[in-house]
């Protein structure tokens, strides 16, 4: 699919989408966020995902690589369509899982020279600011991620509370595993 999108409507777009059926978009709303960004530049859109607690370490991702996730949906911008789909081909002879998403965040990323933008990346920037020092800076960083995350433009259903390493709690898990403690309790 992306191959045909990059071959038969590259000069004729500057974004493309690829998302489930069941997806509901915006269009005017998506139109409006697009239009903002710059499609010249190498721009992978959409949930950030790292794989689920079972996949961690098994996707063949490095610390801080991610993907974006297929079902809601990823946006490319034309650029990255550009660099990436010539090597198409070799993305998929050298593939490490069979998770779609996955191996189209690592051909984005080798070839299109870019990764799904973080949420926070994508948070408004205030042009007034001065540079803040390095510790403040971090956690400011981190304060414009969480808000970035609560404002954020899609979301994906939680299909299991372990998918997130947000809701890993240990004692939760421990007691999941352990239902006859919990009634003994």
């Amino acid at each position: 699919m992306i191959k045909y999108m990059h071959d038969h409507y590259l000069d004729k777009y500057e974004w493309f989408m690829r998302a489930d059926d069941d997806v509901y978009i915006k269009g005017d709303k998506l139109e409006e966020f697009l239009r903002s960004l710059n499609s010249s530049k190498p721009l992978y859109l959409g949930q950030t995902g790292l794989g689920n607690i079972e996949e961690l370490g098994k996707l063949g991702l490095e610390p801080g690589e991610n993907f974006c996730m297929g079902g809601p949906g990823m946006i490319f911008s034309r650029e990255v369509l550009r660099r990436m789909v010539p090597h198409i081909g070799e993305c998929l002879r050298e593939m490490y899982t069979t998770h779609e998403d996955v191996e189209v965040g690592r051909c984005v990323r080798r070839f299109g020279g870019t990764q799904c933008v973080w949420s926070y990346e994508m948070a408004p920037k205030d042009k007034k600011e001065a540079p803040a020092p390095p510790k403040a800076e971090a956690k400011a960083k981190a304060l414009k991620a969480k808000k970035a995350v609560l404002k954020g433009v899609h979301s994906h259903t939680k299909k299991k509370i372990r998918t997130s390493p947000t809701f890993r709690r240990p004692k939760t898990l421990r007691l999941r595993r352990q239902p006859k403690a919990l009634e003994a309790a």
